[in-house]
């Protein structure tokens, strides 16, 4: 691996070493979790280079800067264009880099993103590998998804020695999670350092247009239906704190789940409710209830419109799994911050954000 280069400086004081700590690619740097570990990183005192797209807004992860009172860090970005479907705008951004992270990914359980689902995140994934294989980067830091390890039909706790089964259930996200991954434990034997972290459901603030974060403009209004399902989840701070963790840990060619608790979809809301505000869920949503509702959105998509449910979705919605985080707690030694904590951080953000927008 590589390590921090040494070079001679000369200041008032005399002539002191000067160190200069490696340059880190940060893929999907624009996104809630990239921004988070931006962060995280630059208040390490780490320097970042960040890759974008083209047409790619910096509004949200700029905004998640300032949410924390970091808004002068976020102007110590590097920003460099690219895709990780473009081959060389990789080459060019890894130039100099000695570690990659790599957080780009689409999130989507609509039928009509399922081939770019397996391009970003499958041959994305692979040309990020083959492009710091190529290139003799000292080590890549994936982040993959609970997703990625599939489900559990015994209903035992879902941790880093899951074995993935090919399954009717199995969401087209999982599986292009679960591809990516392939491609970074072929990279580990073709002599890639490279360490994989599985988080659960992310909690923080972010675009409300985007992946798991659309709950929250629902429950800004406020709702009272809820399924019965149990998932896992965890505060984005505690993603980019395992990102950053992972850049040096000794622990190469493994995964880690990064959970902080597991709990029903039902106390998750509350906890919504209760910081916007709003009475408890009360109303059940019955799996032939969200059956019918999905249907419904399906027929509507045909005269144009977007989909807010999915039979993907519809199904996950209902799903009992429950997460075990406890490798990464214990190897870290750190403690996770809870869903109530994770939920008052994100909801102001989220206000703000909301109140500015009706402005």
């Amino acid at each position: 691996m590589k390590v921090c280069t040494v070079l001679w400086g000369i200041c008032r004081e005399g002539i002191k070493p000067v160190i200069f700590a490696p340059m880190i690619l940060l893929t999907g740097a624009t996104g809630m979790v990239g921004a988070h570990i931006a962060l995280e990183l630059l208040r390490s005192g780490l320097p970042v280079r960040g890759l974008r797209r083209p047409n790619s807004s910096l509004a949200v992860a700029e905004s998640v800067f300032a949410h924390y009172g970091e808004a002068a860090l976020f102007g110590k970005i590097e920003w460099v264009t690219g895709d990780v479907l473009d081959v060389q705008s990789l080459e060019d951004a890894m130039q100099g880099v000695d570690k990659v992270i790599h957080a780009a990914a689409l999130v989507s359980f609509h039928p009509s993103q399922r081939d770019e689902l397996w391009r970003i995140n499958g041959d994305g994934t692979a040309n990020v590998v083959n492009t710091a294989l190529y290139l003799g980067v000292g080590r890549l830091v994936h982040i993959s998804s609970i997703s990625a390890l599939g489900g559990n039909e015994f209903g035992n706790e879902i941790d880093e020695d899951a074995w993935w089964k090919n399954a009717p259930g199995n969401t087209q996200y999982a599986i292009s999670k679960y591809n990516a991954e392939r491609e970074v434990w072929r990279g580990t034997e073709e002599g890639l350092e490279a360490v994989i972290l599985n988080p659960s459901y992310v909690i923080g603030p972010g675009d409300a247009s985007r992946s798991s974060n659309v709950i929250f403009p629902i429950a800004h209004k406020g709702t009272a239906w809820f399924t019965e399902g149990i998932t896992g989840y965890v505060d984005a701070r505690d993603v980019a704190a395992a990102a950053r963790w992972a850049l040096d840990c000794p622990n190469i060619a493994q995964r880690f789940v990064v959970n902080a608790e597991n709990i029903t979809y039902r106390s998750f809301l509350d906890y919504l409710m209760q910081a916007f505000g709003h009475k408890p869920v009360s109303r059940p949503l019955k799996p032939w209830m969200t059956n019918l509702a999905w249907r419904m959105e399906k027929l509507l998509s045909w005269f144009g419109r977007t989909p807010k449910l999915t039979r993907e979705t519809a199904a996950v919605l209902h799903k009992v799994n429950r997460f075990g985080g406890q490798k990464l707690a214990q190897t870290m030694k750190f403690n996770y911050r809870s869903v109530s904590e994770a939920v008052s951080n994100a909801v102001p953000f989220y206000q703000r954000q909301f109140s500015n927008s009706a402005k």
